[in-house]
């Protein structure tokens, strides 16, 4: 009887290992390519996968005095216009370069100005670069962004010596502090300051020149 019960478990484990086999034999192979690696952060797509959206018109311009206001929906093939806003008495233009990235990083502010008001806000410091594109006097500026909720939040050491030597600046959001690279390129013309600015991005002077040349070339 003892003899009986073994040769059945025996059977049934052999079975049991058949079975596993043409299973592993006959599964199908999974020849799906391995899906891309996530982009690194920050980097732009070729061309942008978003529509573009319509410009201000004139009429809505008139108001703050910028009706011949440098105007795109596409930078470079690589940005859409996505929204625009009026901030105070500035016009601000949102692009992206696709549908699942922030808008608010690479933005072009147009604001009416004199020549004296613009060279106030122009910026000093060995941070500082200047150039020329076509008649247009360029100043390249390269620091960090410090994002703080409001004025009573403390600012770290390291943080107050970088402003001090124009090395940084301090803004105000709601949230956790935060501290991002930007670069902007700001120049003047007819009356008008422009400031293309871009967050969280390590753009060299020559990558800023060339996105304001192709701002300038495809206006609208």
């Amino acid at each position: 009887m003892k003899n009986r019960i073994l040769y059945i478990i025996s059977a049934v484990l052999l079975i049991i290992l058949l079975i596993v086999i043409v299973f592993i034999a006959t599964k199908p192979k999974n020849n799906t390519p391995a899906a891309d690696p996530l982009p690194l952060r920050g980097k732009e797509s070729d061309v942008a996968q978003i529509e573009p959206t319509d410009l201000p018109s004139k009429k809505e311009l008139e108001a703050l005095r910028l009706e011949d206001v440098i105007q795109t929906d596409k930078i470079n093939d690589q940005f859409a216009l996505a929204s625009y806003q009026v901030d105070g008495i500035s016009m601000v233009y949102y692009f992206q370069a696709d549908a699942v990235t922030n808008g608010e990083r690479l933005t072009v502010t147009a604001r009416t100005m004199d020549p004296a008001e613009y060279q106030i806000t122009l910026p000093a410091g060995d941070k500082v670069q200047k150039t020329n594109i076509g008649e247009y006097e360029m100043t390249f500026y390269d620091r960090m962004i410090y994002y703080v909720a409001d004025e009573n939040v403390e600012i770290p050491s390291v943080i107050q010596d970088n402003l001090q030597n124009g090395h940084a600046e301090i803004r105000y959001r709601s949230g956790m502090p935060e501290l991002l690279n930007c670069q902007s390129m700001q120049w003047y013309d007819n009356g008008i300051a422009y400031n293309m600015e871009s967050i969280n991005r390590s753009y060299t002077l020559e990558d800023m020149s060339r996105l304001v040349s192709d701002y300038l070339n495809n206006r609208k």
